[in-house]
């Protein structure tokens, strides 16, 4: 992933004011957890959807969605290529979970920080909300194991998301792994 595509794309969505923040592989490369990411995850909130996509048209090329899995059931998402880099936006961001169907919550306190990169304002959300979602989505790169060592060495920043997340729906064996990191 590269540091300019981010910063492109970060000024595209600041322009035309949309709520935003990164997460997944390029949230854990901020913290250092993560090498190169090969995309770059951004939540959006619903009513920005179609500023995003405006954004975005005018910067990178939309790519096609194909969805294998009942896995997400999310009520959108898009991806585009911006200078031969994949960046994908989840709107109402749902997993289906065994029994349970996961939605994250992604509103103001949501977006726990804002980092300068290149005088461009980029948006962030907790390690907290992507240890939640990582849990749910069955940990298939084995990140949780990275961010509760980074909690177990750094702490917890944002108990409150994780407290939140304890009122949605999921299997109990993962609000169990939310209460042990909470105590960290």
């Amino acid at each position: 992933m590269n540091n300019l595509v981010l910063k492109k794309v970060a000024k595209s969505l600041n322009d035309f004011n949309c709520m935003w923040a990164i997460g997944g592989s390029t949230l854990l490369n901020h913290y250092g957890l993560v090498e190169e990411p090969k995309d770059i995850d951004i939540l959006i909130n619903s009513k920005d959807t179609e500023n995003v996509k405006l954004a975005m048209n005018e910067i990178g090329k939309p790519l096609e969605v194909v969805n294998n899995s009942d896995k997400f059931k999310s009520d959108d998402f898009f991806r585009y290529d911006v200078d031969g880099t994949e960046v994908e936006f989840m709107v109402g961001f749902r997993i289906k979970c065994e029994d349970s169907l996961y939605e994250v919550i992604f509103d103001e306190e949501s977006i726990v920080s804002t980092v300068l990169k290149y005088e461009v304002k980029i948006n962030l959300m907790s390690l907290e909300d992507w240890f939640v979602i990582y849990h749910v989505l069955g940990d298939p790169k084995n990140r949780t194991h990275l961010i509760s060592k980074y909690f177990e060495k750094n702490g917890v920043s944002y108990k409150n998301i994780l407290i939140r997340n304890l009122n949605l729906q999921m299997p109990e064996y993962i609000k169990n792994e939310i209460l042990k990191v909470i105590s960290y």
